[in-house]
């Protein structure tokens, strides 16, 4: 997990448990990237448990992209990340 100023990088082999991060966060977007399978499941929360984004591969494996995303008040974790990656972008 890397957690820059603009992007920050949660891969599935190292997701930390609990809460990534505790205070707001403005998120431009999110990728899920680099996973096996179209199966493969993320879930994103805030530390609430109240759903931000989740979703599975594309068939192709090409990148899951989340569009437009806002502000998140109540800090993240990932609770769900089968493989791949989560790219994180923040404003």
């Amino acid at each position: 997990m890397q957690l820059g100023t603009r992007q920050w990088e949660i891969l599935a082999a190292d997701v930390p448990t609990g809460v990534i991060h505790q205070g707001l966060v403005y998120i431009e977007a999110i990728t899920f990237v680099g996973y096996t399978n179209a199966a493969d499941n993320f879930l994103i929360q805030d530390r609430d448990g109240n759903t931000v984004w989740e979703g599975k591969g594309h068939t192709d494996l090409s990148p899951v992209d989340s569009g437009t995303l806002t502000t998140v008040a109540n800090g993240i974790q990932v609770p769900t990340l089968d493989t791949g990656k989560l790219l994180f972008y923040i404003r």
